[in-house]
């Protein structure tokens, strides 16, 4: 799959559907947008004259599968005569500017390995608990370099890697280092868009009237805010979102001035009024929620917000069921898009999840004469684990214990009969235990989307068309 865009979950629902879901107007319900969120549009720098598709993401250079929540939303505009917003959650406290690479090694007996390299191309790592609107713009730093021994495991990860730093270059004036990314990943993007679209700082929100309206909300009923949430998150168990400690409101403060941090608020923060609300901001859910109240009539999300891989449903139904129980509203709908793509590293060898098998083989082996495909030692097996659990059953202690025994001197003889199959299975696990980390870094799909090769790109821009 070596360059492969696999749209398996780009987009659900069917993009057919899409028109139907995002009828406009549409606030809350079938309607007119209410004074409400004509307001909370206009304040947001959005445009009231027609529908909106909204998809976002944190301050940070995007994996092919959040380009092509992008890309989609462009399309999808395009076709329906739409405007296109994307939201910078400029709120979090991510790295904005940490870039992945991958590169070939070859130790000193000529041995080649695959292995992952982090470049910081500016700002901070992440560690700390500064949002990405308080981080200062920055100065791009060198172009990183393989080591002695080393290479760049794919063709386009070089040029992608100035790319980034040539964009970043571009935007050192910016007053944040989330907006310094933000204008330097819609350069980035702009040969595979029509048009950039509406830029929405997530920070913004907090100088909003309806988010002004909402925490006027907490401050006079915090208890039925909370109750509702907990209610959602108790709906929604495979759903992996925090829930609210003792005292605690789904809101951060984030004070002004470069370098500040950001913390929970709990009520005791709210009592009086005298926290400031231009230094609160919604949480995660809130956010989302709020932006699909009023700021959109359909919003893009990837798998982790709208679900649909491994049976999760995606975080943003325990918002629409919040929302409705605490507020009494229904949200603007939602689509799932993402995708899958690989650079082309060249790695010919096993995939991951099969040397992962071979390594489970190793060890089942020793105790599963099935796994040796020697069906009457697997039947006298059988017979001797049954005979373990019946003298239990039976409170038979004694038996139980001689049963066991009897059970493992037979399985040693069944690995004297196979052992030369055994010593041939370990090895193909020891093998495999040193090349599961190439299979994983060649199939990985997170890598930065510049780092590929223009025509991978190309290729995920007609996928989604």
């Amino acid at each position: 799959m070596d360059g492969s865009c696999d749209p398996t979950r780009c987009p659900e629902p069917r993009v057919s559907a899409w028109p139907e879901m995002a009828v406009w107007p549409r606030i809350g319900v079938h309607r007119e947008p209410d004074a409400m969120a004509r307001r909370f549009r206009r304040e947001l720098g959005l445009p009231e004259d027609r529908p909106i598709v909204m998809t976002g993401h944190q301050a940070q250079v995007w994996h092919p599968g959040i380009l092509a929540k992008y890309l989609a939303a462009d399309v999808f505009a395009e076709r329906q005569g739409a405007a296109r917003a994307w939201v910078w959650v400029d709120q979090d406290v991510n790295a904005p500017a940490r870039v992945r690479f991958p590169v070939r090694a070859r130790d000193r007996s000529g041995e080649e390995s695959l292995e992952v390299r982090t470049w910081l191309a500016g700002g901070s790592d992440g560690a700390g608990e500064v949002p990405t609107a308080r981080m200062p713009a920055f100065s791009p730093s060198g172009l990183p370099s393989p080591d002695e021994g080393e290479a760049f495991a794919a063709p386009g990860v070089r040029s992608g890697l100035a790319a980034i730093r040539e964009a970043m270059l571009r935007h050192t004036g910016a007053e944040s280092a989330a907006a310094q990314v933000a204008g330097a990943m819609h350069g980035l993007v702009n040969p595979l868009v029509r048009e950039p679209g509406v830029n929405v700082m997530s920070l913004r929100i907090s100088m909003t009237s309806l988010f002004a309206e909402i925490v006027a909300k907490l401050r006079d009923d915090p208890a039925r805010c909370v109750e509702a949430y907990r209610a959602a998150l108790a709906a929604h168990p495979r759903e992996r979102v925090a829930n609210l400690g003792p005292g605690e409101l789904p809101l951060w403060l984030i004070r002004p001035g470069m370098g500040s941090s950001r913390r929970r608020v709990t009520i005791e923060d709210l009592r009086g009024g005298t926290t400031p609300v231009e230094q609160l901001a919604p949480r995660a859910l809130l956010m989302t929620g709020l932006l699909r109240l009023g700021a959109c009539d359909l919003f893009i999300h990837g798998t982790g917000g709208g679900g649909g891989v491994g049976g999760h449903e995606g975080y943003d139904r325990i918002t629409d069921q919040w929302l409705r129980d605490w507020l009494g509203v229904d949200l603007a709908p939602i689509a799932v898009v993402t995708a899958t793509m690989h650079l082309r590293i060249g790695h010919a060898g096993p995939s991951a999840s099969e040397l992962r098998r071979r390594q489970w083989l190793s060890h089942r082996a020793r105790h599963d004469p099935a796994a040796l495909n020697d069906t009457s030692a697997a039947a006298r097996k059988s017979e001797l684990v049954a005979r373990v659990r019946a003298a239990k059953r039976l409170g038979q202690a004694g038996g139980a214990v001689a049963a066991y025994r009897d059970m493992h001197g037979f399985l040693e003889e069944v690995r004297s009969r196979h052992a030369a199959e055994l010593r041939a299975i370990d090895a193909e696990a020891a093998h495999a235990a040193a090349h599961v980390r190439d299979a994983e870094i060649a199939t990985d799909r997170t890598w930065a989307f510049p780092l590929y090769e223009p025509d991978q790109l190309e290729s995920l821009r007609r996928s989604i068309q």
